[in-house]
């Protein structure tokens, strides 16, 4: 098991160097990595998540746009539900 929990570190570790070089897609794979607390030694935060995701719902990517929405209408870590804007996403 130790493994895994590693493997899903370092997985959240290049999703967050590829987003900060500008891919889109991995904002999705970071809002999640956010949103669950898988980095290594890092608790969750939902407002990093939905920043995260906001990024790549606004550059057209339907992944984040999706987690956006299920953050939105199943809020995490403090945030406030909005089902309006979970449904305009």
């Amino acid at each position: 098991m130790l493994g895994l929990t590693q493997n899903v570190s370092r997985y959240c570790e290049l999703s967050n160097i590829s987003f900060h070089y500008g891919s889109v897609s991995a904002a999705e794979q970071l809002g999640s990595c956010h949103k669950f607390g898988h980095f290594a030694n890092r608790p969750h935060n939902a407002t990093r998540a939905r920043e995260a995701y906001q990024y790549g719902a606004d550059r057209g990517d339907v992944a984040a746009k999706v987690a956006l929405g299920q953050l939105y209408h199943f809020p995490r870590g403090g945030l406030e539900r909005n089902v309006t804007r979970a449904i305009e996403l």
